[in-house]
């Protein structure tokens, strides 16, 4: 009889032997895998031609499947922003033609935009102006709106020179809105419901109408008017008005209707 360790040792090499077998059999019925097909990577790209100073929300972007070759054939630059989270909120330094990708430096610095002169046309100039409206009211005004600007002067009772209201400027580029300034001290302006408060704007003006501003600061107070987005009309100087000018309010009497009775 074999040894009980001999048997052990002869049992283990035949055990080892039809294992190697089986396993060149499943390698050789095993199917041969072909290449892989390389994966697409998600790419951020311009839904729409966006223009420079625009902050970029969900829709202006369109998310494409593309594979490294694919990028490589477009152009694509190596440095472009893969994460749509990187883009929304950023505001565009330059434009951007419809299908292009975002790269960082098309953009502004994260949480700044383009600074006054940037948004100024040739031409124009910023000027700092101080409002009659009221904070309620301004909320109505932002930032790239068109308005009118409504001067009405303070009346001179010894001269006999009467409250006077006249259209100043059409159609101005409302380039920011400022905080809001007490006349005297804050609680005396909480006292009089605001009508001692003063908010400032700046305007987008030609030098002309920045000396037609300056000339009438101190003389009276201004309020903006708001214009529609596409009225391009401008009205001219239709003329000062006063109280007195104004015409006289319909004749409201009511005399009762007029009967006639036959004979």
């Amino acid at each position: 009889a074999l040894p009980l360790s001999l048997f052990l040792a002869l049992f283990a090499v035949l055990f080892g032997l039809v294992g190697a077998s089986y396993a060149k059999h499943l390698m050789r019925e095993a199917p041969v895998a072909g290449p892989q097909r390389p994966r697409p990577q998600i790419v951020p790209l311009a839904a729409a031609d966006l223009v420079s100073g625009r902050t970029i929300t969900l829709g202006d972007i369109v998310l494409m499947g593309m594979t490294r070759e694919r990028m490589r054939s477009d152009g694509l630059p190596r440095a472009l922003m893969s994460d749509p989270a990187q883009i929304i909120s950023r505001t565009l330094r330059q434009p951007l033609a419809e299908g292009s990708p975002f790269e960082p430096t098309a953009f502004y610095p994260e949480g700044m935009g383009p600074s006054v002169a940037e948004r100024l046309q040739l031409g124009y100039r910023a000027l700092t102006v101080p409002l009659e409206n009221g904070p309620a009211e301004l909320a109505m005004v932002s930032p790239g709106m068109m308005v009118d600007i409504v001067f009405r002067t303070n009346s001179e009772s010894e001269d006999r020179i009467p409250e006077t209201t006249v259209t100043l400027l059409e159609r101005v580029e409302v380039l920011a809105i400022g905080e809001e300034t007490f006349v005297g001290t804050r609680a005396a302006a909480m006292r009089s419901g605001g009508r001692n408060s003063k908010v400032t704007v700046m305007l987008a003006v030609t030098p002309e109408q920045a000396g037609a501003l300056k000339v009438v600061e101190g003389h009276g107070l201004m309020s903006l008017v708001v214009r529609a987005a596409d009225d391009e009309t401008l009205v001219g100087h239709a003329g000062a008005q006063t109280l007195a000018g104004l015409p006289d309010p319909p004749n409201h009497r009511d005399t009762g209707p007029t009967h006639t009775h036959p004979p």
